[in-house]
This record gives C-alpha cells, structure tokens and sequence, in this order.
C-alpha cells in the first residue's frame, strides 16, 4: 500500500477509534448512573461533562468540534433505556453530519461526512463496524 492509500484509510478509521472511546465512556457513564444512558436531547453535553478524567481537547475531539457540534449521533430510540438492556445488534451511535447534540434514527444516516462507500455504527454491545450504504437498511434500531 502506498502512503497516500495508508493516509486516506487512517483518516477513514478516526471515526472508529472515536467511537470506540465513546463506548467505553458510555459504558463508564452508565457504571456510574446506575446504567441509565444519557438522555437524547443533550447526550453529547452529559457525556463531556461526565468524562472528566480526559483532557479538554481529548473529549471534544471525541465527542464535538470546536464550535460544538458533532459528527455522531444517538439513536433517539434508546433514551430511556439502561445499557445493560441493549440487544447486541441495536444501532447505539452512528456517524452523522456535523450538529449540536445529534439525536435521531435512520432518516440521519448519510455518507456525507467521511465515505460515499458506508458508515462507522457503534451498537449496543459497544462494538464498532463500518456498515456499507447498501445495508443502512439492514440495520437495527429498535430495542
């Protein structure tokens, strides 16, 4: 693979790694609220506000940019949900285009943001897959 190829699939996988650090956060959260997930209107907020232990440019590098939007999104059917409730296969959070405290379901999945070929799924056991656009379909998003 050439070292143009190698930074195009590095900068295609930040969006895994950063889901993969807010499943882990999302897992802590739920530790401490006895695994209540944050709510949906302001999920992002509860989760910076909660994950102290990171540094600043850590959490909004994670979570939001700069001007406080987000490139994932919480799946606004599990709001009222524990984590340990969560089937397996349930979408948890999901890339999205660039909001404040995205909340929201299939009608938000797009390939706008990173890749025309698919997106970056973080499901209710924490794990994380890129889903091509030909199975957002095929996706899970009710308990």
């Amino acid at each position: 693979m050439d070292t143009l190829a190698r930074k195009r699939q590095a900068t295609r996988e930040i969006p895994c790694f950063n889901l993969r650090d807010l499943g882990y956060s999302l897992k802590k959260y739920g530790e401490e609220y006895s695994g209540q997930l944050p709510h949906k209107i302001n999920w992002c907020d509860e989760l910076i506000a909660f994950d102290s232990n990171s540094s600043d440019e850590m959490r909004k590098g994670r979570v939001k940019n700069d001007e406080g939007l987000s490139e994932f999104a919480f799946n606004s059917n599990l709001s009222e949900l524990k984590l340990a409730e969560l089937p397996k296969d349930v979408v948890l959070l999901f890339e999205t285009p660039l909001a404040k405290n995205p909340a929201g379901g299939p009608e938000l999945m797009s390939t706008d943001n990173h890749s025309a070929k698919g997106r970056f799924v973080l499901f209710g056991d924490t794990h994380v897959e890129f889903v091509r656009a030909e199975d957002f379909n095929n996706l899970r998003w009710k308990p």
